[in-house]
Order: C-alpha cells, then sequence, then structure tokens
C-alpha cells in the first residue's frame, strides 16, 4: 500500500518545541498543550491523551528536579519532600482509580474544550507574575545598594569595614535576591500543615483531571517557605514526579492507553 504522511502533523512541531521549552525553563505541565491538540486537534483518545501529558510531565520532573537537586537542600529537607512526595502520589492514585478515570471519560467534551481556555488564563497569570517578580527585583536591588554603603564604611574605632552585606550573606545574590533556600518547617506546623492540606488539594485534581506540572507546586515553596524561583521548581518536579508516576501506573493498569489508533 501507498505510504502517505499527514501534513498537519508539522503543526505538532512548534507546539512540541514551544512546550518543551516551558517545561524545561518552569516546568510547566504539557496538560493545557497536549490535551486540547491531541483530543480536540487530532481526536485522539482523551485517556491517552492524557497520558502522553503524563509521560511528558514526568519526564520534566525527573530532568529538573536532579539538575536542581542541589537546591533542595539538607537530607532534613529531601526527607521531608520525600514523605511529601509519597503522599501526594498516594492521593492521586486513589482518586484517579476510584473517581478520576470514571470523570474524564463522563465530561471528556467539557475538558477538550475547556481546557483551551486555560492557556489564555495561565497566560495572564504569568504576565502579572513576570510584572510583580521584575518590581521586586528593583526594590530589593535599590535596597541592596544602599545596604552596602552602609556596611562597607569603616567603624568609628577605627576596625577593619564589614564586608558587603551581598557577599557576608549566603542568603542573597549579587542582585539582592534570595540565593540560599531556609530549611523546611518541621511536619508538624502550621506552615507545613497549610502546604499538606494544599498539596492534598492539587493532588486530588491531578488524579481528578490529570492536571500537574511542577510550577502548580513550586507555587507553594515560593510563596509558604520564601523558597527562590530554581529552589520551588525543583521542589515542585520532585512533587510532580511522584504524582505523574502515580497517575501512569494507574491508567496504564487499566487499560485506558490505546497506542494504535488511526491504523
Amino acid at each position: 500500500s501507498e505510504m502517505t504522511f499527514d501534513l498537519s502533523l508539522l503543526f505538532l512541531i512548534p507546539i512540541v518545541v514551544l512546550s518543551g521549552t516551558a517545561q524545561a525553563t518552569l516546568a510547566v505541565s504539557a496538560y493545557c498543550v497536549i490535551l486540547p491538540v491531541l483530543a480536540t486537534g487530532y481526536n485522539v483518545d482523551i485517556h491517552t491523551s492524557l497520558f502522553v501529558g503524563f509521560l511528558l510531565d514526568l519526564s520534566s520532573g525527573l530532568i529538573l528536579s536532579f539538575s536542581y537537586r542541589k537546591q533542595l537542600g539538607g537530607k532534613e529537607n529531601r526527607k521531608q519532600l520525600l514523605l511529601l512526595g509519597l503522599f501526594g502520589m498516594m492521593i492521586s492514585a486513589v482518586i484517579a482509580q476510584t473517581v478520576g478515570i470514571d470523570f474524564v471519560e463522563k465530561h471528556q467534551n467539557r475538558l477538550k474544550n475547556g481546557v483551551g481556555a486555560a492557556d489564555f488564563v495561565l497566560a495572564i497569570a504569568f504576565f502579572y507574575r513576570f510584572y510583580k517578580l521584575n518590581h521586586l527585583e528593583n526594590i530589593t536591588e535599590g535596597q541592596a545598594e544602599e545596604e552596602s554603603d552602609v556596611y562597607l564604611e569603616p567603624s568609628s574605632f577605627g576596625e577593619e569595614p564589614l564586608l558587603d552585606e551581598v557577599t557576608a550573606n549566603p542568603e542573597r545574590n549579587s542582585s539582592g535576591m534570595c540565593y540560599a533556600n531556609p530549611p523546611l518547617p518541621s511536619l508538624y506546623s502550621f506552615e507545613m500543615v497549610k502546604m499538606i492540606l494544599i498539596l492534598m488539594g492539587l493532588a486530588a485534581m491531578s488524579g481528578m483531571i490529570g492536571f500537574s506540572g511542577g510550577n502548580a507546586y513550586a507555587i507553594l515553596w515560593i510563596g509558604l517557605f520564601g523558597w527562590n524561583v530554581i529552589g520551588g521548581t525543583a521542589a515542585g518536579s520532585f512533587i510532580s514526579a511522584f504524582i505523574m508516576t502515580s497517575l501512569v501506573a494507574v491508567y496504564q493498569a487499566n487499560n485506558k492507553v490505546e497506542w494504535n489508533q488511526g491504523n
């Protein structure tokens, strides 16, 4: 039989490139790109479309958490992250197995048509985030310059001048932004309990509709614990890798992946 090539597949090349770049830099989930493109654009089964997104998010989670592993801190931080990852993994697996798979199948038309709008919402959110970070960086740069002038002045007792705060304080880099990440609080602290409750909700949402990605969890570490963007991305990618592993296993165990579509 004569082989044919669907030229519309060329449309996937820039999408994959842009999606891969977003995942490689900010751990953005492939969900908002892969699901509408495959399920709506190419009429691929919705469970298979989600499964492809799981694999992409799992890959980016493993790569980013390994690449930024030094940002995760010491053994205590990593031990807590491991426990949180296993906890999120359990929540997402239970939700996906009990109600998530059936929910996706029942409401697949709404998911196909509605998920594209999420791209616009995320775009607005990231533009706002960029504005806030840029504004914050300008403020901290000004403060760092003022503080460095004070610290470099010699004391009235003739002692050596103090080191520049940026050099003396390992928690700041040359721009004054936070560099070293503080240790995570105890598992029984209010901050950690609050984070666990939010993590439960995000993991449940992942199990219900398949949405995840390291950036969804990175916000927790940045907002609640004061971690820098790279550290938050590393922690979020680490947690996301656990959750995506559970969803890959659940969907595969339930035979919801159809690789031979269109043949």
